[in-house]
C-alpha cells in the first residue's frame, strides 16, 4: 500500500520487538502467579518449530494455563504489530529527512502529472474540486477496543521518542519506564469483549479513531497538501478547504440488525455532537489565549463590540464560574478575544445541551443560559456555518492587518476541521433493506382501502408513488395500525427528519432492484415531514442487480421531477461481497466494472453528476486490495474527482489506528483520486474485453451463468480489476 523503502534495518526492528518482548515478559513475571514458569513455557511454544510437539505441549495443559499462553502470544503479536507500524512511520520520516520522494506522495504524483502535460492551473482546479469520503463501518469484524487503541498509540508514541537522537540518560530511563507502564497496563486489560458489542459500543470504537487520531491528523495532512500545492501550483488552498471527509454506518446500518433502532440512531448522533462540541471547546479556548492582538479591521471591531454587549446581557453563573481568566473582563481593545469568548460560551452550552439529551436530564442552569443567549441571538451551535463565519472573520482581519502567519496557524487548522468534521464528527448514513419500505407502504395502502402495495406490479407501484409524491395531502393517517416492524421504519424516518442533513449523510437502500424501491424512500421522507430530505442512494449488490442497475436508473432519469429533486447529482452504491458470493470473485469484478461503465455513460447522457460509492472490505473476497491500484483500476470517467468508499472493521485500525499511518493513508487516497481523474487508464481493445467475458463465464458457478449478458463492444474499460488482483 505505502511502497516505502524500509530504511530502518530489520536488525533494528528486531531489536525493538525484542525490547517489547522483554518488557512484556517482566510484566508477566511480576503480575502473574508462577509468572516465570508461564513465560518460559510460552518461549518453549514459540521457539518450537514442530507443530506436533506444540500440540503435545498444549494438550496436557489445563484450560486455564492454555488460555494464559494464548493471551501472552496475542499480546506479543500485538506489540510486534505496534513495532512494525512504528518502523514504517520512522522509515517514512527518514526518507523525507533525506529529501527522498515517496511513491504516491503529493510531490511524486504532482510532478508526474505536470510532466505528462497537466498545467498547474488544471492541477490546482482538480485538487480544489476533489471530494473523497471514507465511510467507517463495523462489518465484518469489530474495530479494536477504544482502551487498547489508546494504549497502542501511547506505546507507539514512546517508541518514537526513544528513536530520537540525543537523549539524556534521564530521558531514556524515563521513556523506558513509560513503556513498561503502558505494556503492564495492556496486560492487565481485558482485550476480549465478553459480550456482543451494542451498536453504541461499535460507534464508540469508530469515534475513538476519529477523536484520538484523525482529529489531529487531518489539519497536519492538509498543511502537507497545502505546502505541495504552493510548490507545484504556486497557489494556496482555499481557506478551510479539506479534500477528505468521513461518514459512518455505525448506528445507522439497520439492514439485518434489529438492534439498530431509531432511538439508537438518535443517541449516537447526539453523542457524536457532544464529543465534537468538547473538542471544539478546547480548540476555541486555546485560540482565545493565542489571539491576543489588538490590531483589527473595522468589520471585526464592530462584531467584537456586539459580541461584548451580548455577553454582558447574558452572563450567567453557569458560564462564568468555569473561567478563571479575565475575571474583570476582557479588555475592549482585544477584539479577537471578545468574539472568541462568546463562541466559547456557545460551544459550552452546545456541549451541555447534548449531555442533557444523552442522559435524559434537563439542567435548569443550562435552560436559563440557553434562553438568555437565544433571546440575544446567540444560542447553541446547530450548524457548522455559524462557527465558520466567526472564525473566517478573525482570519480575514488578521490577514488584513499583516498577521497572516498567525491566521494560518491554529485558527486555520480549526477552520479545516470544521470543513472535514462539521459539528458532528461524522455524518451517519441510514441503511435499510428495500422490502421493509414496501411493508410500510402496503400497510398504508391496505388501511386506506387502495389495495395491497405488495400485490401491485412495478408499473402500478410507480404510478402510486409518483402521484403521492406530488400530492399535498398527508399520506399517513394518525390512527394507522402498525406492527412493530412497520412502526420502527416509520419512527426511523421521523428521526431522520428531526436530525436533518447536518448529522446524517445518505439513505442507502440495500437490495435495491427497481425504480419503485427508490421512489418509496422519497415518498416516506415526504410523508414523515422531512424539510431537508436525505439523498437516496440505491445499493446494487448481486450480479443480477448490477446488470439491471443502468435500466433502473434510466427509468428514473426520464422523470423530470426526479432530476429536479436530485439537482442532477446522483450517488450510486455498488456492493462487492454479495456479487462475489453468488458469482465468484472474477465474475463479480468484471460485472462491477461493466456496471460502472454503463452507469457513467448513462449519467453523462442525462447530464447527471454521479458519485460511485464502493462497498469494499479488507479481504479480496470483499473487494479489498491496495488503495492506489484499486482506485486507478476503475473505468475511465467513473471517478472524476469524487469517491466514496467504505473502510470496514479491521481495516479501520490498519488504515487509521496510528497518526503516522493515517496521514499516509489520506495522502494515498487523494493522490490516487487525482491521478484517476486527470490521467485515467486507457480503454482496452475489444479483444481484451472478449477474453474477460470468456474468463468470467468460465469462473462463474454454473448456477449463475444464465444471468450473464455478453459484453457490449466499444465501451471504455481497463484490464486492471481491483477485486481480481
Amino acid at each position: 500500500h505505502y511502497c516505502v523503502a524500509c530504511k530502518m534495518s530489520m536488525e533494528e526492528l528486531n531489536r525493538t520487538i525484542d525490547l517489547l518482548e522483554e518488557i512484556l515478559g517482566d510484566a508477566i513475571k511480576g503480575l502473574e502467579e508462577n509468572g516465570e514458569q508461564l513465560y518460559q513455557l510460552v518461549k518453549q511454544v514459540i521457539n518450537t518449530r514442530d507443530i506436533k510437539k506444540v500440540q503435545e505441549v498444549i494438550k496436557v495443559l489445563p484450560a486455564k494455563d492454555a488460555l494464559l499462553i494464548a493471551r501472552v502470544i496475542s499480546h506479543y503479536l500485538n506489540l510486534a504489530n505496534v513495532a512494525e507500524t512504528n518502523s514504517r512511520v520512522q522509515s517514512t520520516r527518514l526518507s523525507l529527512i533525506k529529501g527522498e520522494q515517496l511513491i504516491y506522495s503529493f510531490p511524486d504524483i504532482f510532478q508526474n502529472l505536470l510532466d505528462k502535460g497537466i498545467t498547474p492551473d488544471k492541477l490546482y482546479e482538480a485538487i480544489c474540486s476533489q471530494n473523497v469520503e471514507l465511510v467507517l463501518t463495523a462489518h465484518p469484524t469489530q474495530v479494536m477496543r477504544r482502551t487498547l487503541l489508546s494504549k497502542n498509540n501511547k506505546i507507539s508514541e514512546v517508541l518514537g521518542r526513544l528513536a530520537m537522537p540525543g537523549m539524556t540518560p534521564f530521558e531514556k530511563s524515563d521513556r523506558l519506564a513509560a513503556l513498561r507502564r503502558e505494556i503492564a497496563g495492556s496486560w492487565l486489560t481485558d482485550e476480549i469483549r465478553r459480550r456482543k458489542p451494542t451498536p453504541e459500543e461499535e460507534a464508540m470504537g469508530g469515534f475513538a479513531v476519529l477523536e484520538q487520531n484523525l482529529w489531529n491528523t487531518v489539519p497536519k495532512f492538509t498543511r502537507v497538501l497545502d505546502q505541495a500545492v504552493q510548490k507545484y501550483c504556486n497557489k494556496s488552498l482555499p481557506v478551510g478547504f479539506v479534500p477528505v471527509r468521513f461518514g459512518s454506518w455505525m448506528g445507522g446500518d439497520r439492514d439485518g440488525n434489529d438492534n439498530v433502532t431509531h432511538e439508537v440512531t438518535r443517541h449516537i448522533c447526539h453523542f457524536a455532537r457532544w464529543i465534537t462540541a468538547d473538542l471544539y471547546y478546547k480548540e476555541i479556548d486555546a485560540l482565545l489565549f493565542e489571539l491576543s492582538m489588538f490590531r483589527m479591521t473595522d468589520e471585526l471591531k464592530e462584531a467584537a463590540e456586539q459580541a461584548n454587549q451580548r455577553r454582558k446581557h447574558t452572563k450567567t453563573k453557569y458560564l462564568t464560574t468555569l473561567y478563571k481568566e479575565f475575571r474583570s473582563g476582557i479588555p475592549e481593545k482585544e477584539g479577537y478575544r471578545l468574539i472568541l469568548a462568546e463562541a466559547r460560551d456557545r460551544m459550552l452550552l452546545t456541549k451541555r445541551k447534548y449531555e442533557d439529551l444523552i442522559t435524559g436530564v434537563t439542567s435548569a442552569p443550562n435552560e436559563k443560559a440557553q434562553e438568555k443567549m437565544s433571546h440575544a441571538g446567540a444560542g447553541t451551535y446547530e450548524n457548522a456555518e455559524e462557527l465558520k463565519e466567526t472564525l473566517r472573520l478573525c482570519h480575514r482581519s488578521l490577514h488584513a492587518v499583516g498577521a497572516g502567519q498567525v491566521a494560518d496557524g491554529r485558527l486555520l487548522d480549526v477552520l479545516r476541521r470544521l470543513d472535514c468534521f462539521g459539528l458532528t464528527l461524522v455524518k451517519l448514513d441510514i441503511r435499510q433493506e428495500a422490502t421493509r419500505h414496501s411493508e410500510v407502504l402496503d400497510t398504508i395502502t391496505t388501511y386506506l382501502g387502495l389495495g395491497s402495495y405488495l400485490a401491485w406490479n412495478e408499473k402500478e407501484r410507480q404510478e402510486f408513488l409518483f402521484h403521492e409524491i406530488q400530492n399535498r395531502r398527508p399520506l399517513i393517517p394518525d390512527d394507522l395500525p402498525t406492527t412493530p416492524r412497520v412502526k420502527e421504519v416509520l419512527d426511523t424516518f421521523k428521526v431522520c427528519a428531526e436530525l436533518g442533513p447536518e448529522s446524517l449523510g445518505a439513505y442507502v437502500i440495500s437490495m435495491c432492484r427497481t425504480p419503485s424501491d427508490i421512489l418509496a424512500v422519497e415518498l416516506l421522507q415526504k410523508a414523515t415531514g422531512s424539510a431537508s430530505p436525505l439523498r437516496v442512494v440505491p445499493l446494487f449488490e448481486t450480479v443480477d442487480d448490477l446488470i439491471r442497475a443502468p435500466t433502473t436508473m434510466k427509468e428514473l432519469f426520464q422523470l423530470s421531477w426526479f432530476l429536479e429533486r436530485i439537482k442532477y447529482k446522483q450517488e450510486i452504491m455498488i456492493g462487492y461481497s454479495d456479487s462475489a458470493k453468488d458469482a465468484g470473485r472474477l465474475t463479480s469484478a468484471w460485472e462491477l466494472y461493466k456496471a460502472q461503465e454503463k452507469i457513467a455513460a448513462l449519467c453523462k447522457e442525462y447530464k447527471v453528476q454521479v458519485t460511485l460509492f464502493h462497498g469494499r472490505g479488507g479481504t479480496v473476497g470483499r473487494g479489498g486490495g491496495p488503495t492506489y491500484i484499486a482506485i486507478n483500476s476503475q473505468p475511465p470517467g467513473t471517478i472524476d474527482g469524487r469517491l466514496r468508499v467504505t473502510e470496514q472493521g479491521e481495516m479501520i485500525e490498519a488504515q487509521f489506528g496510528s497518526p503516522g499511518i493515517a496521514l499516509r493513508t489520506l495522502e494515498v487516497y487523494v493522490t490516487a483520486t487525482l491521478q484517476a481523474t486527470l490521467m485515467p487508464p486507457a480503454p482496452p481493445s475489444d479483444k481484451w474485453r472478449a477474453i474477460m467475458d470468456q474468463l468470467s463465464s468460465k469462473a462463474c458457478p454454473a448456477s449463475s451463468r444464465s444471468m450473464l449478458p455478453p459484453s457490449r463492444p466499444g465501451t471504455s474499460s481497463t484490464t486492471a480489476l481491483p477485486s481480481a488482483r
